[in-house]
């Protein structure tokens, strides 16, 4: 019993851990040990190491989180030095674009790599979890059985212990039942800007709230962390998210330098030279690691097919960003404007989420936990909040 107490502590510092290292900016980690060479003017490479296969909870966590947080901020650095490249006429647009792209594609790779070593971190701690759930059953039935022989002899005979064989079946059966399924899940829901404290931003004004929405999916497995009959479950894999705002009123989002020597704006606008606008959208793609604990109460040898509750984090790396608008020119020609810029948004996106789910419908709402522009960039320091309905297959 002494040990289960143990488990189930060093459970909920890992779970604390998590949620503390979400909110707290990404500078405040110490770096993996990690390096960054420029073999020539047009290739930069990223390496870093893997999660260790034999870390515990707290550290392979803890090196999820850190890893797609600082080196990617690092990423975000070098295609910053090269957009001031390029502003500076040192580099052409075709060369920023062929610089920026070169990185992205080597930090695609890379993380690609990283999801490799979480997936052998996870089966190599599944089998810890589940040897460690074997020993404690047998030490557990071996408590029972002093405990019956105890009460057997204080009321001498008074009681008649009945023997349920198929009980005893049941019950070797469960020690080989899974405690590792594979999830895939489906959500989608609207987005919005919120202030720093959570309210509605000033912002929202300029959107269509019905049409701006996010669509997630979700690749990974869930695994009963204290053995097959135990609600708590840990929730890990791959992500994909899509954010899009639509915009009211024929505006967009555009990019604004007003001083060479001074960073550039990005500001929601009235759009020009368009007439008839039909279509005005802004959209993001991010690919993510989410981590969520849950608490799963269904029966038997399963997951989602009961009530759960769900708390956890996530981290995002932005693949695309691109602004659209269909309308008409002057002449009622046909013109389509496509834009792609990042805006000022932070290359990484982490923050919070929480959901609550019945058999296989599941609320989810996520709050980001840094601004999502650049300080100082946008008219009004903003996260993005959504709420999103869900159906796991």
């Amino acid at each position: 019993m002494r040990q289960m107490k143990q488990t189930l502590t060093s459970a909920t510092f890992s779970f604390l851990f998590l949620l503390s290292g979400l909110s707290a900016s990404a500078s405040t980690f110490n770096p993996l040990d990690t390096t960054l060479t420029e073999t020539d003017t047009n290739e930069v490479q990223v390496e870093i190491e893997g999660i260790d296969p034999d870390s515990g909870l707290i550290s392979a966590l803890s090196e999820i989180i850190t890893v797609s947080t600082q080196e990617a901020t690092k990423l975000a650095a070098r295609i910053a030095e090269v957009e001031a490249l390029v502003e500076a006429g040192t580099l052409t647009e075709e060369e920023g674009e062929a610089r920026v792209e070169a990185l992205e594609a080597e930090f695609e790779a890379k993380m690609e790599r990283f999801g490799e070593s979480m997936e052998t971190w996870s089966d190599e701690f599944g089998d810890k979890m589940d040897a460690w759930g074997e020993e404690f059953s047998k030490k557990w039935e071996e408590r029972a059985e002093e405990l019956d022989e105890s009460i057997a002899d204080r009321v001498e005979g008074d009681i008649e212990l009945k023997l349920d064989f198929e009980n005893e079946e049941e019950e070797e059966e469960d020690n080989s039942v899974k405690v590792k399924f594979d999830s895939f899940e489906f959500h989608i829901g609207a987005n919005s800007f919120r202030t720093m404290d959570g309210n509605d931003a000033a912002s929202n004004a300029y959107l269509s709230p019905l049409q701006s929405l996010t669509g997630r999916s979700f690749l990974g497995v869930k695994r009963r962390i204290f053995g097959p009959k135990s609600p708590l479950v840990i929730q890990s894999g791959i992500g994909f998210e899509s954010l899009g705002w639509s915009f009211n009123n024929d505006r967009t989002i555009v990019k604004t330098v007003v001083d060479p020597a001074s960073a550039s704006t990005s500001e929601i606008v009235p759009i020009e030279n368009i007439s008839g606008v039909r279509r005005n959208r802004w959209d993001q793609f991010y690919i993510e690691l989410p981590v969520m604990l849950h608490l799963d109460f269904s029966k038997g040898n399963t997951v989602d097919q009961g009530l759960s509750l769900g708390v956890g984090g996530f981290a995002g790396l932005r693949t695309s960003s691109q602004s659209i608008v269909h309308g008409a020119d002057s002449d009622g020609d046909r013109v389509i404007s496509r834009t792609i810029s990042g805006y000022n948004t932070h290359l990484v996106r982490y923050g919070l989420q929480a959901q609550a789910g019945f058999k296989k419908l599941k609320l989810t709402g996520r709050l980001d936990a840094q601004a999502f522009f650049r300080p100082g960039t946008f008219e009004e320091e903003v996260v993005v909040g959504s709420i999103a309905l869900g159906f796991v297959l």
